[in-house]
């Protein structure tokens, strides 16, 4: 998905994010407003308590459990780590050109599987990698109990089939390449265990 992907939404979330986007972008052509859109994937990272990969693996590996994977665990899946998206925020905000456009924020492009996310996670942990894979019953019923959970059965589409992002633009326009899956998932884990003491 590039800044220049059609949007088609195929869920309720979807569909009010279109709308509010399609707003903007027509006050914007009016010459009504100054506004950019800074889309980001899915967040994992420091501090990314919503996020259904902290949940489901960071989380469960810190508390010595197994980690758990949506539907999939050998499609694509692309994540942005939450301080490159601050980082870039920022960047966009304190740039006067970079207003009434469209920008992807910095996300790593070499996208991994579930299983391969896992892997780096229990690794860093220094634990097993094994894992759970769920399917979309099962997703449905923990969501009675975990919301953030119960809120993304809409969304699996996006697990099971590869999930790609592209933020080439916004690396070429600032320079900034995104934090690798290895570093991120790293500072996570270590952030996570800094916690604990």
């Amino acid at each position: 998905m590039s800044e220049e992907s059609p949007m088609n939404p195929c869920s309720k979330k979807g569909e009010v994010r279109a709308k509010v986007e399609q707003m903007i972008l027509d006050e914007v052509q009016k010459g009504n407003l100054q506004a950019m859109i800074a889309r980001a994937a899915d967040f994992y990272g420091p501090g990314a308590l919503l996020s259904f990969v902290d949940a489901m693996v960071f989380q469960n590996l810190a508390k010595g459990k197994t980690p758990q994977i949506l539907v999939n665990a050998n499609t694509k899946h692309t994540f942005t780590f939450t301080p490159d998206a601050a980082r870039a925020t920022a960047a966009l905000g304190n740039t006067p050109s970079a207003y009434n456009q469209i920008w992807n924020l910095p996300t790593d492009s070499n996208a991994l599987t579930g299983r391969e996310f896992v892997h780096l996670a229990a690794e860093a942990f220094g634990t097993k990698d094994k894992y759970t894979v769920l399917s979309k019953t099962m997703i449905r019923l923990i969501g009675l109990f975990v919301p953030v959970l119960g809120e993304s059965v809409e969304m699996l589409y996006q697990n099971q089939y590869d999930y790609l992002f592209d933020s080439s633009k916004y690396v070429r326009h600032f320079k900034h390449d995104a934090t690798t899956y290895q570093e991120g998932i790293k500072q996570t884990v270590a952030h996570l265990q800094q916690q604990k003491k």
